[in-house]
């Protein structure tokens, strides 16, 4: 399989004529003018003038294959081969989306995404553009990554945020980031415990992706199964009035037998 990267750098192409056309312009109609008949300086005269001819002709072709190397090296040409001692990896455009929503916030799950997030990017290797976004219901933060120093500075910044979750906007943005390249390949790499509320209404983003020739890899955090949510609650005194102090009292109940602790904020 053969590709360009930077396609537009083939119209240079155009330059290896000027060679041809300098070479024909120089092209002079001799005039003959009336000479002594010397046979051996006609015959020095026409051997000499044949390989005058092969050496200019050389010297053509030369200049235009020069011209046509380099505008080929800018295009940057790559060529999948099925040999993998043969070469080396393209680069690759990747944009990875970080799950900061407020379900991360249980059980250690940012820090599996974070361990996560720096375990893929080593895997990749160096050479690669990678972006980074982190999202709840919304994008967070976008920055992108240079070495892993950068990554982890970044991932030492990441806390887990109040809202909800909401993949769309995180999927829309890494969708224009990775179409500003033309690279050779385009990953994207989801780190998230995907709660089913923020898988809603991903259906055209996630299509339209795909036809980008965009791979997507979704990195799972998986969590206890255990989960809390607000049964019941109830307000002192139960008839308020203008001026008086409530007093809120909920009931906090765990989908199975046993305890587990609770952070009210």
């Amino acid at each position: 399989m053969f590709h360009i990267l930077h396609p537009l750098y083939l119209f240079g192409l155009s330059l290896a004529s000027f060679p041809l056309i300098l070479h024909l312009l120089g092209r002079r109609r001799i005039r003959e003018h009336p000479f002594s008949s010397l046979f051996l300086l006609k015959e020095i005269k026409k051997s000499s003038s044949v390989w005058m001819r092969i050496k200019e002709l050389i010297l053509l072709l030369l200049r235009m294959l020069f011209i046509i190397f380099i505008v080929t090296a800018f295009s940057h040409p790559l060529v999948l081969s099925p040999l993998p001692f043969l070469g080396k990896a393209a680069p690759k455009e990747i944009a990875m989306l970080i799950d900061v929503s407020m379900s991360m916030g249980t059980e250690d799950a940012l820090n599996q995404a974070k361990q996560e997030a720096m375990r893929i990017f080593k895997t990749l290797g160096r050479g690669n553009r990678t972006t980074i976004i982190s999202f709840s219901d919304r994008i967070e933060e976008e920055k992108e990554i240079v070495d892993e120093s950068v990554l982890r500075s970044f991932l030492e910044t990441l806390t887990v945020t109040y809202r909800g979750t909401d993949i769309t906007p995180a999927l829309e943005m890494a969708e224009k980031t990775l179409g500003k390249e033309n690279a050779f390949t385009k990953e994207l790499f989801i780190i998230s415990d995907f709660q089913k509320t923020g898988l809603e209404n991903i259906e055209s983003v996630f299509s339209r992706i795909k036809k980008n020739g965009i791979h997507i890899y979704a990195s799972i955090i998986e969590r206890s199964d255990k989960n809390i949510y607000f049964s019941n609650w109830s307000i002192e005194p139960p008839f308020p009035l203008p001026g008086l102090h409530l007093k809120l009292y909920p009931q906090v109940a765990l989908t199975e037998n046993g305890s587990y602790p609770v952070e009210l904020f």
